[in-house]
């Protein structure tokens, strides 16, 4: 998601008090899938909603024994790790259809699109169902940041440099700490790149360097940003947006589209899910569950001993159902974040013409991000993200006919990469606020730690999903392996 200043000083922390981040004393845990056993012999479990959670809830309880019915309201399995390639639809709540006309072989996902090295679950689970993965190159030197629409751009290079040397000057110009003040006035000089006198006149760290060719100038240093451009807000994501994990290297995606991942779930799970079954109310005590769906025209009514609900709280708040009073408190109160992506299907002439490959612009205007693919560099064709949004921008962004999205995006990109924007083809543009299912990408929740009421079973109905754990696919991953475990020990108990 695109880093806004609450989010860089917030995320992290929050993510580490839920569980999902390592902290210092909590380093994180190497995956290990949960043991087979029969313990689900002869018991039945419904899991209501086939995202990222409620797959990894459904085949871990398979291999438990589990006689297992996964309930999911779309006609596809992910979630919001959803890949669009040519054929595809995009139906928004209005009913306004965009038909995904892309090339052969070239896929957008509008949902997550990253798959960070300390998300050690889902990283295991790609390693245990065979699903390959790439590097994703997210921090590009080269990407492009505007800081005034009247001047060109500046590479994300020239800024963090610029900054380490204006920086480096002036702490030389501090009392240094002894008994290593030596070491540290060495250290800021090489740092920040200074002269011999501890100035800082710009530097070749901040260009796009060029071997040098005969009969071709060589490379020279930009002209340094000052302090006042230096400090715009606008830069600060860009400047540390490598230290913070969500962001860090390294970075990868599954070979041909984050879907793949679903995917080798449901292969495991054939037989096991029924799509178009959009359920409508769940009554749950100690002695099991009761479920009701509907699929098409028929209705059904049946009884689980054990159910895993692992669809978004703000839909979740729609079933009915008989859960507890603080948990119905805290669902009905729970709202999805907004969020936008406009993709194009182009020419790669970020790669060609900017030597970008991979990596987030900032235009500073609606679009708020630009995201390179990290897939088949120096090929012919390309799908660039020509907007990434969230929050009340997006609000506003998606009230917009899929036309003018088009449009503003267009837009964004003509100003970071000036005559390119009319070679832009094909565009889809995803509101996820106004997705059948969804509603919403995010919990709005996110920077609080989840009530630890929501990781509880009810009778014997477990939660899972990030609104449970956040920390988007990682957090429900974790919630599921939570739930599932639990279950188990529910088992082990009432067989004891």
């Amino acid at each position: 998601m695109p880093l806004t200043r609450r989010t860089l000083i917030t995320r992290a922390g929050a993510l580490a008090a839920a569980g999902l981040l390592p902290l210092p004393a909590q380093a994180a845990a190497p995956f290990t899938p949960l043991a087979p056993s029969q313990q689900g012999k002869q018991r039945s479990v419904a899991v209501i909603g086939a995202g990222i959670a409620g797959l990894v809830a459904a085949h871990e309880l398979k291999n438990a024994g589990f006689d297992v019915t996964v309930l999911e309201a779309r006609q596809r399995v992910g979630g919001r790790s959803w890949t669009l390639r040519q054929g595809d639809v995009v139906e928004h709540l209005d009913g306004q259809l965009q038909n995904v006309r892309f090339d052969e072989g070239q896929y957008f996902n509008p949902g997550p699109a990253r798959i960070m090295s300390h998300h050690l679950t889902l990283l295991g689970y790609c390693r245990e169902l065979g699903v390959a993965l790439e590097p994703l190159v997210n921090d590009s030197r080269n990407s492009l940041l505007l800081l005034d629409p009247a001047r060109p751009p500046v590479s994300t290079r020239q800024a963090r440099q610029d900054f380490k040397g204006r920086l480096s000057e002036w702490l030389l110009q501090q009392p240094l700490p002894a008994p290593h003040a030596e070491a540290l006035r060495s250290l800021l000089q090489t740092y920040g790149d200074l002269d011999g006198a501890g100035r800082y006149h710009g530097s070749l760290r901040a260009a796009d360097v060029a071997f040098p060719v005969p009969g071709q100038p060589a490379t020279s240093a930009p002209a340094p940003l000052d302090w006042a451009q230096l400090l715009d807000p606008k830069l600060q994501a860009a400047l540390v947006e490598d230290a913070v994990p969500e962001y860090a290297a390294s970075m990868f995606q599954p070979v041909g589209g984050m879907d793949r991942i679903a995917h080798a779930f449901a292969r495991r799970l054939a037989g096991n899910i029924r799509l178009g079954a959009v359920a409508s109310a769940i009554h749950t005590d100690e002695q099991g569950n009761r479920v009701q769906w509907q699929e098409g025209v028929r209705h059904h009514d049946q009884r689980f001993d054990y159910l895993v609900l692992a669809l978004p709280l703000p839909l979740l708040a729609r079933l009915q159902h008989n859960l507890p009073a603080a948990v119905k408190q805290i669902i009905d109160a729970r709202q999805n974040e907004h969020a936008n992506k406009v993709a194009w299907q182009a020419p790669r002439f970020w790669e060609r013409n900017d030597h970008i490959y991979g990596g987030l612009s900032r235009p500073h205007d609606d679009a708020q991000l630009l995201w390179y693919p990290s897939d088949r560099f120096n090929s012919a064709q390309g799908i660039l993200i020509g907007a990434y949004n969230q929050g009340a921008v997006a609000r506003r962004f998606a009230e917009r006919s899929p036309a003018e999205q088009y449009a503003l995006s267009r837009q964004a990109v003509e100003a970071l990469h000036p005559g390119q924007g009319a070679r832009l083809q094909t565009p889809v543009a995803v509101n996820w606020a106004r997705i059948p299912f969804s509603e919403g990408s995010w919990p709005l929740e996110h920077d609080a730690p989840p009530p630890a009421v929501l990781s509880r079973n009810h009778g014997r109905t477990w939660l899972a999903g990030d609104g449970i754990a956040y920390g988007g696919q990682e957090g429900a991953a974790n919630s599921a392996r939570h739930a599932v475990a639990s279950i188990l020990s529910h088992v082990s108990r009432e067989s004891a």
